[in-house]
């Protein structure tokens, strides 16, 4: 037997099972790691994989804070989406639609990609648009929960099996998508499909993170009921702190290695050479940097040290330190004058890769 559990409880669950490891999250991962349910789709992206079952999303992945909830509430409110013909369907965008670069804008531009996407959605042969009582308000799209998450969601019913379905979505991913992970689980003999778009330039932006379409089929009567959600989380604007002034001069590069274990103090491994054209490629690095999603904790496995790349620049408004750590999925933060800036950037790897095989000098 199946014991459900409300979204606060689950929230106070994950909450409590993670915290332990908060200090070594990504917050941009936890959406990447969901998924217990293995695809049996050769090796899909580990962050497209989704799980339908509670206990898989506790052994995978913590969801914290944010308004426990928030789905659920989302979904009570959301309008039956539009079942069109296939000809009918607008493609995916190219492009990632233009966004003012504040909360706002970034919320804005993640709701018009979420209902873009969602428009272009598949359908069933023989399909027709339904409402969620009449689909018998089947569950559906990821696990994650988030203040940050956006989801448009559309019902249909059709003709067929639930295996059937299947096969025929994962045939026919939209125009612009590709067939992500798709799997079973839960009542009415439930499966899912998972699809991603074809370009980076649509799926991940300054505005947003992780958008994407899943498709969730179940039996209902001597047909089939359709859910598909459209999601994506919407990025914070970066703060001007972050950003590296005009006259920043790239004076110091240093990898240092930090036991977990504070009275062990920090050892310095090597000092990397500086070059104008390393500094060229560190300041475009750290200017491409996004904000990571707030209130999403990625569980991590246990370590004893990090390793971090500490990058000092100068400039006439003061020292500005950009530390990139190795550790677990990365992340990155600021400090100016010693103070550090209140937002988590990412990803680490970009910056590490730039400096990781640079000639230095070691310190010991």
């Amino acid at each position: 037997m199946t014991t459900r559990l409300t979204d606060p409880e689950l929230a106070a669950m994950l909450r409590a099972t993670f915290a332990d490891h908060e200090d070594l999250a990504d917050p941009d991962a936890a959406q990447r790691l969901a998924g217990a349910v293995p695809s049996p789709s050769p090796d899909p992206p580990l962050w497209r994989r989704r799980g339908v079952l509670v206990a898989g999303l506790a052994a995978s992945v913590a969801v914290v804070a944010g308004v426990a909830g928030v789905q659920e509430a989302r979904d009570a409110r959301t309008p039956a989406g539009p079942l069109l013909a296939h000809s009918q369907r607008p493609t995916a965008a190219a492009t990632a639609p233009a966004s003012a670069d504040t909360d706002a804008g970034h919320r804005s531009a993640t709701d018009v990609a979420v209902r873009t996407a969602l428009a272009g959605g598949p359908t069933l042969p023989g399909g027709r648009a339904a409402t969620a009582g009449q689909t018998g308000r089947m569950s559906g799209g990821s696990t994650v929960l988030s203040e940050h998450l956006v989801r448009q969601t559309g019902y249909a019913v059709a003709p067929g099996t639930v295996d059937q379905g299947i096969a025929y979505l994962r045939d026919h991913p939209p125009a612009g998508y590709a067939t992500g992970g798709w799997g079973a689980g839960g009542d009415r003999g439930l499966q899912f499909v998972d699809y991603e778009p074809l370009s980076l330039a649509v799926s991940d932006t300054d505005a947003y993170a992780g958008l994407r379409l899943t498709v969730t089929v179940v039996t209902q009567g001597a047909g089939v009921a359709v859910r598909t959600d459209a999601e994506a989380l919407w990025r914070p604007a970066r703060l001007a702190g972050t950003r590296l002034p005009a006259d920043a001069r790239l004076t110091g590069i240093s990898i240092s290695r930090i036991p977990l274990d504070s009275r062990f103090g920090t050892s310095v491994l090597r000092r990397v050479t500086v070059t104008p054209a390393l500094q060229t490629r560190v300041a475009a690095a750290v200017a491409a940097l996004r904000p990571s999603i707030p209130d999403l904790v990625a569980s991590c496995p246990p370590a004893t040290e990090t390793v971090n790349d500490v990058f000092t620049f100068t400039s006439r408004q003061g020292t500005v330190t950009v530390t990139a750590k190795q550790v677990c999925l990365g992340a990155v933060t600021v400090a100016r004058d010693g103070v550090a800036v209140a937002q988590v950037l990412g990803p680490a790897a970009g910056l590490d890769d730039l400096v990781k095989n640079e000639p230095g000098t070691p310190t010991r």
